[in-house]
């Protein structure tokens, strides 16, 4: 295939070929050898097929590992066959498949380069079981679970980032590798249960060698594979219907009501959402939350971006890739998958979602690890919306839906803003006006707000965001806190008060957040420890994600009694950032023990990068992101970030990682 002077260059760098590697024709030369090499992949296979077709298929099955039950379909069965003949099988004088093909076929490769590359398949085959790094679309990494070895491979196939993939490997050049076969692409939220699978699998194989594992129990392991993803698909449905609703107070509308009585700024922000939900459906990819939370973060991209849309397929295209980048749908499509399917280009869509990604990572709507004080927290758009409602549930009930529309759609939403009679009322109303404004602007309203009902956590919020000195941010919220907690102190006496599900209870509950926030900021840890309790006391919900920030918080000062509690109460999450947790629990009582080892290497199976920024390998990055994906770098660079004050006060903690890594910590 010959590349263009002014096409795109396929090293993914986004430069005309001219100005970027065309310069050395390096990459048109490793595009144009991939290319060849995928078609001597097909060769191999009909060369291995004409060898299957003599042999009786019983003696076959005698030879490939025994099938217990049937998880894949015949054609699919035949293909598996022929790649295991590949990886084992021998000729009638004894030869392996793959050496006599290279034998036979070697002299007719033209290209020096391509044979000489071929010339190294004999005796190299090899099977690899993990988690994929992309590196360009024509380069990725992938870390071998078993083996512990990363193989860095070209391929002319679509890969998926941060996808897991059961894969075969030749030799390609310097040390790489060569993808032969189609990428499986498969969803990282089944990476703890699909990396636990093959571990046990490999342990009562009896075998000692782990490619030689993979390499002969191909057909039986591929097979499994699809069971056991079925299976987790099966659980993941139960679990979903078995989920028990939070104890959250919200206005029990169907989604297409909710769609519907949503005040949209253009038509077409609606269309998009209802056919993004009616497409996703259809894929069966929907869970019984998924369609709120989509709706929620697509109306809040709306009001706040107000994006031009001209073609809403692409704006649908590249909702559904940024909702499975959220882990909110269980697709893995690529770009170019989702411009067949929408008949639109993959540039637009990828250049979309990266903009809806940009945006719900700032807001940080999902995430609660990593917060900075700085990252203070705010309503979201549709608070508002419900705080009015609520208020005008108060003085009529609504006995149909219909009526309940009708408040949404005959402006009696501004009506209600209007007939506000109480201060506290008025004052809130300019608050939410004033997180939707920017600048001198919404400080103003703040102070206004303050000058209707002193007793507004919300304003001294904004007043603290927009104070330069940080001991004089710290004032303001802690005024916040205080008028919000003389304005409940009687709900606060009521253990079973709503707090958060009532929403007028939000700002008092931010306030205590971001003071906390501050406080820890400020080195005043043990206020911040005394509000993030009061929070999980109010709201055991914990809507607000403060166990995330407590439990290090209480490690650091050496708490690990309450800690363990905090997660005995919320469960032990598989994440690396509670296996941390519960590590350094356990090194801080009883130093290095099996318990310790176990949880230790349990947790380098979930991040094998986290070695590398403790010793200093790898440096962390100026600016920490505010997103990762499970398994990557990102996800370790939070969690060496959050644990550094751990690390610099809690001697023990120290010492026993120390011991763990076989070398010293780097904790500059």
């Amino acid at each position: 295939m010959a590349i263009g002077r002014n096409d795109p260059c396929p090293c993914g760098s986004g430069k005309k070929y001219k100005h970027c590697c065309g310069k050395t024709n390096v990459v048109s030369l490793n595009y144009i050898i991939l290319d060849e090499l995928k078609k001597i992949q097909f060769d191999i296979l009909s060369f291995a097929d004409q060898y299957l077709q003599n042999m009786d298929m019983k003696n076959l099955r005698k030879i490939a590992p025994r099938i217990k039950k049937q998880h894949i379909s015949d054609d699919m069965l035949d293909v598996l066959f022929s790649y295991w003949y590949i990886l084992n099988g021998k000729t009638k004088d004894g030869q392996p498949i793959l050496k006599t093909f290279v034998a036979k076929e070697i002299s007719l490769i033209q290209r020096s380069k391509t044979r000489s590359i071929v010339g190294n398949w004999p005796g190299n085959l090899h099977v690899a079981f993990g988690l994929v790094e992309k590196i360009n679309p024509q380069k990725f990494e992938i870390f071998d679970w078993l083996s512990e070895r990363t193989y860095t491979v070209y391929t002319k196939e679509d890969i998926v980032d941060h996808t897991i993939h059961f894969t075969l490997l030749l030799p390609f050049e310097n040390g790489n590798w060569f993808q032969i076969g189609p990428p499986l692409n498969i969803s990282p939220r089944f990476l703890t249960p699909l990396n636990d699978w093959i571990y046990d699998a490999f342990e009562t194989s009896g075998k000692d060698d782990p490619e030689s594992f993979l390499r002969e129990e191909f057909i039986l392991l591929f097979n499994e594979l699809m069971g056991k993803l079925k299976q987790l698909d099966c659980e993941e449905n139960e679990t979903a219907l078995e989920k028990q609703p939070k104890e959250e107070v919200s206005i029990d509308i169907p989604i297409q009501k909710a769609i519907e009585i949503i005040k949209w700024k253009k038509p077409v922000y609606r269309q998009v959402i209802e056919e993004l939900l009616e497409d996703v459906e259809m894929l069966g990819s929907l869970d019984d939350e998924i369609p709120a939370k989509a709706l929620a973060l697509w109306f809040t991209f709306c009001e706040e971006k107000q994006p031009t849309i001209k073609k809403p397929d692409i704006y649908i295209a590249a909702l559904i890739y940024t909702f499975q980048s959220l882990n909110l749908l269980q697709t893995a499509f690529t770009y170019s998958k989702l411009a067949t399917m929408y008949g639109v280009s993959s540039s637009s869509i990828s250049k979309v979602a990266n903009e809806m990604m940009d945006f719900f990572y700032e807001k940080a709507l999902e995430a609660s690890e990593g917060v900075q004080y700085r990252t203070l927290q705010e309503p979201r758009a549709v608070e508002r919306t419900t705080w009015l409602l609520g208020l005008q549930l108060q003085e009529e009930e609504f006995d149909r839906d219909d009526e309940t529309q009708s408040f949404f759609e005959n402006k009696q939403i501004e009506d209600k803003l209007k007939t506000l009679t109480s201060p506290r009322h008025r004052a809130q109303a300019l608050l939410y006006d004033a997180f939707e404004s920017e600048g001198e602007e919404k400080l103003n309203l703040a102070k206004e707000a303050l000058k209707i009902y002193s007793n507004s956590p919300d304003a001294y919020t904004i007043l603290a965001e927009f104070e330069r000195d940080e001991e004089a941010a710290f004032d303001w919220l802690e005024k916040g806190v205080k008028v919000g907690s003389e304005e409940w102190k009687e709900e606060m006496k009521d253990r079973n008060y709503p707090f958060w599900s009532d929403v007028e209870t939000r700002p008092f509950m931010r306030a205590k957040y971001n003071y906390a926030l501050l406080a820890k900021w400020l080195g005043k840890i043990s206020d911040a420890i005394t509000q993030f309790e009061e929070l999980l006391k109010l709201n055991p919900n914990d809507n607000q994600g403060a166990r995330y920030l407590l439990i290090p918080y209480c490690i650091q000062e050496g708490m690990v009694q309450k800690t363990k509690q905090i997660i005995e109460q919320y469960g032990d999450e598989d994440t690396v950032f509670f296996h941390m947790y519960t590590l350094m629990i356990e090194l801080e009582l009883n130093g290095i023990t099996p318990t310790a080892k176990s949880i230790w290497k349990k947790m380098l199976k979930r991040n094998r990068y986290i070695t590398d920024y403790l010793t200093g390998k790898k440096k962390l990055p100026e600016e920490i992101p505010f997103h990762y994906s499970f398994g990557s770098k990102e996800e370790a660079e939070i969690l060496v970030e959050e644990i550094y004050d751990i690390l610099i006060e809690r001697k023990k903690i120290r010492e026993g990682l120390t011991k763990l890594l076989g070398e010293k910590l780097s904790l500059h």
